[in-house]
């Protein structure tokens, strides 16, 4: 590159840029300090032989200052006797903070410069044969970067943090969508022992995870953890923790942040009204849930068919089967078509009344309507013909399901095994729980429980001890219905300390209501 460049000042594009090592040129040659005028230079610059200008030249050479530049090369020349001096040169050509793409190759330096965790929008970084780097920086920091190229060079650590929050968020989103949500909980932890600090995402990540194990109480600390950390939670956020508490029908905690979020100037979304519903079915006041609904729509908040599914759910679980029915139908009369969980929540509503006729009715419609009864709807009819009384029905429907496109799981026995249990048909029940193994299914706990039950109301002590420890061999781990039902079938008070010892010593932990 000869001299004078510095005098073209208007210079906009200058693709490549090769500084002068020395020699006879020496005098004739552009060294890096021309650049220094050249401001409205923009998209690609590649400097080579950067070893053969000095330092204070690099320094006067003031890249930072050229805004329109995205895409810079740096190449510096093979020479093993100045790469103590590369961290220096590197470091005094700062790039602008609107790099899009760096290029570093042959680079002597044991770290990468300061300046790099400036570059908010750098969207690739290349590091070629830099064979004395030792350590990265936290580059998962970059917001931007979505290619990282390490070729051929021997980086021996990483920086703490050196992940970043977004790639952490994309881990542990992952772990908890495969169903992993302890090793979710894990990475969280690593994530602050490597100082890398959460962001907003990261928090509402965990604070869904402990509201769907039912865990307000984690979701909550977590909640008062990133406002202790300065963290702003938004509309996800506080979503996130009423739906925690809606989970576990607390209302008025779940209020409690739905108010905290107005006073922190957050406008509640449908999907905040619907956790805040949902608070008020689970805890048994459908009349709560209807203030909150007319309250969406009085803001300007339409509801959707979640809105109106829970509504119908919530006046179900009251036993306002008649109040459910008009809900579902307003729901089609604004052209919502109600899907299977729509007709699913109207026909517990109705079983819960134990209207055989009704529910049947409703199987017929979505029939009609083109929605097939899958294994839920089916478990619920078995389960209503059996609390009635009408065995030959639970029968049919259980032929039908091992017939048909829908297989009886082990929901479906638990239901028979507990309905024979509860009439007394020991004979029968026991052979429904003996075909589970040639129908390739396990007994779970509730399986276990049911058959202990049956038992159980008969005061039969033993039968219940050689089953209990059945299930122990079995490699299922009994509950705290399972101990209860266990102490029902206790006839004395050395039965219930022997039982109470037994479950205590083998699955510490577990909290045992004993009778009065």
């Amino acid at each position: 590159m000869p001299k004078g460049i510095e005098r073209l000042t208007c210079l906009r594009t200058l693709d490549c840029f090769k500084v002068c090592g020395g020699g006879e040129n020496e005098s004739k040659a552009a060294n890096l300090r021309e650049l220094k005028n050249l401001d409205h230079i923009g998209g690609s610059l590649d400097i080579r032989n950067l070893r053969g200008g000095g330092i204070e030249d690099a320094a006067e050479a003031q890249l930072k200052n050229k805004k329109r530049l995205l895409h810079l090369y740096l190449f510096l020349i093979e020479d093993d006797n100045h790469d103590h001096e590369d961290e220096n040169l590197i470091e005094v050509l700062q790039p602008p903070s609107d790099l899009e793409r760096l290029y570093i190759h042959n680079y002597g330096g044991i770290g990468l410069p300061n300046w790099m965790m400036a570059l908010t929008r750098l969207q690739e970084l290349t590091i070629s044969e830099c064979f004395n780097l030792e350590v990265l920086p936290p580059l998962g920091r970059l917001p931007n970067l979505e290619w990282l190229d390490l070729y051929n060079s021997q980086v021996r650590r990483l920086d703490a943090g050196f992940l970043g929050a977004i790639v952490y968020n994309a881990y542990i989103d992952g772990l908890m969508k495969a169903g992993n949500p302890q090793r979710a909980i894990d990475i969280f932890l690593r994530m602050k022992n490597d100082g890398c600090q959460p962001s907003t995402d990261t928090y509402t990540l965990l604070i869904n995870l402990h509201g769907k194990a039912c865990q307000s109480y984690m979701a909550l600390k977590l909640f008062n953890e990133m406002r202790s950390k300065k963290c702003r939670p938004d509309i996800c956020t506080y979503t996130a923790l009423v739906n925690a508490f809606a989970r576990e029908g607390l209302c008025e905690k779940a209020e409690e942040i739905f108010e905290q979020m107005q006073e922190d100037k957050l406008e509640p979304d449908v999907y905040t009204y619907n956790a805040l519903m949902e608070a008020y079915s689970r805890a048994g006041f459908p009349y709560g849930a209807a203030e909150i609904f007319s309250l969406m729509r009085h803001m300007g908040c339409e509801p959707d068919r979640a809105s109106y599914n829970i509504m119908v759910d919530a006046y179900g679980r009251a036993g306002l089967h008649e109040d459910a029915q008009a809900v579902f139908n307003e729901m089609k009369r604004l052209g919502i078509t109600p899907t299977m969980k729509s007709h699913m929540l109207l026909l517990c509503a109705y079983s819960k009344a134990r209207n055989v006729t009704k529910c049947e009715e409703i199987v017929n419609q979505m029939s009609k309507s083109g929605l097939e009864p899958d294994t839920f709807v089916l478990n619920s009819m078995m389960h209503l013909y059996g609390q009635l009384g009408q065995f030959e029905k639970m029968e049919e429907v259980l032929t039908a399901m091992e017939k048909g496109p829908y297989e009886a799981d082990i929901s479906t026995y638990n239901i028979l095994i507990n309905i024979y249990g509860r009439a007394g048909f020991f004979e029968r029940m026991e052979g429904i729980f003996q075909s589970l193994t040639t129908k390739n299914l396990k007994p779970d706990v509730v399986t276990w429980t049911s058959r202990l039950g049956a038992y159980s109301r008969k005061k039969l002590y033993r039968k219940c001890l050689e089953i209990f420890e059945e299930m122990i061999d079995a490699g299922c781990h009994p509950d705290g219905g399972t101990a209860k039902v266990l102490l029902s079938a206790c006839s004395s008070e050395d039965q219930i300390e022997q039982v109470t010892t037994v479950i205590r010593t083998m699955h510490k932990g577990m909290e045992i209501a004993l009778p009065a």
